[in-house]
């Protein structure tokens, strides 16, 4: 069973004056907040149900769960925000001191698993870690933010014609970063040796991602996930020529 964690609104309750409710059986406790017409039920959730809100606006009742934040605004009014756990926020709402609502919502992100494996290459060892996102097809491209671990090298350095690779770190909300092997090959290999990239540099790329199966030396197989570069479009600090852009499209 996933464990939540109640909600915090000492700031909120320092800046406005909510009037307690009964707390709820499954949410725990309440606290009502006034903004003109609208109100505002806020239960602050237990280790096992997230915090909810209920906004009433006369006639309607609007209800919202996996409240992640609620803040006061300087200009009198109240900001929510709803994230699934871990996540970032998918829906925010802002209700100004006169009881007006704003109202952006995006479907939340599938859930997310991690794996990881150790590999060597070129006589070191890597931890890699992958993202699994739910619902996301084998064999498509993807287009991924992170920092480079190393220059990029040659899978077997005494043969020039091997891939080259290195590790892509992207930022893990739910956890430590996770690292993508990404290999390149053909045309992507000439033009990553040409961007020469060094350990720590921010850079965004389209990879294509697919699995397969390898047999360890002790016969045990296991499932690797890897990365064929595509092009790198984007890199912190440098301007890409639009003459190499213009090429790769």
């Amino acid at each position: 069973m996933e464990t939540h964690f109640p909600l915090d609104t000492t700031t909120l309750k320092t800046a406005l004056s909510p009037q307690a409710l009964e707390p709820h059986e499954k949410y725990g406790a309440g606290e009502a907040y006034q903004f003109g017409p609208t109100r505002v039920e806020l239960y602050l959730g237990t280790l096992e149900a997230p915090p909810i809100v209920r906004i009433h606006t006369g006639r309607n009742w609007l209800v919202l769960a996996d409240v992640s934040n609620v803040q006061p605004m300087q200009a009198g009014g109240v900001l929510i925000d709803c994230a699934l756990q871990g996540q970032k926020p998918h829906c925010s709402i802002n209700i100004n001191r006169m009881g007006e609502i704003a109202f952006l919502y995006s479907p939340p992100p599938a859930p997310m698993q991690v794996t990881s494996r150790v590999q060597r290459i070129g006589g070191r060892e890597f931890t890699q870690s992958t993202i699994g996102i739910e619902g996301t097809p084998e064999g498509v491209k993807v287009q991924i933010r992170g920092t480079v671990d190393a220059a990029p090298r040659l899978i077997d350095s005494k043969n020039q014609r091997s891939p080259l690779a290195f590790f892509l770190i992207e930022d893990n909300p739910i956890g430590k970063p996770v690292y993508h092997e990404v290999w390149a090959i053909n045309k992507p290999k000439q033009d990553l040796k040409a961007l020469k990239l060094l350990k720590g540099t921010l850079i965004e790329a389209i990879l294509f991602r697919h699995t397969y199966e390898a047999e360890l030396v002790s016969g045990e197989k296991i499932t690797v996930t890897r990365h064929n570069l595509v092009k790198v479009i984007y890199i912190e600090g440098r301007r890409l020529s639009a003459k190499r852009q213009l090429r790769e499209q």
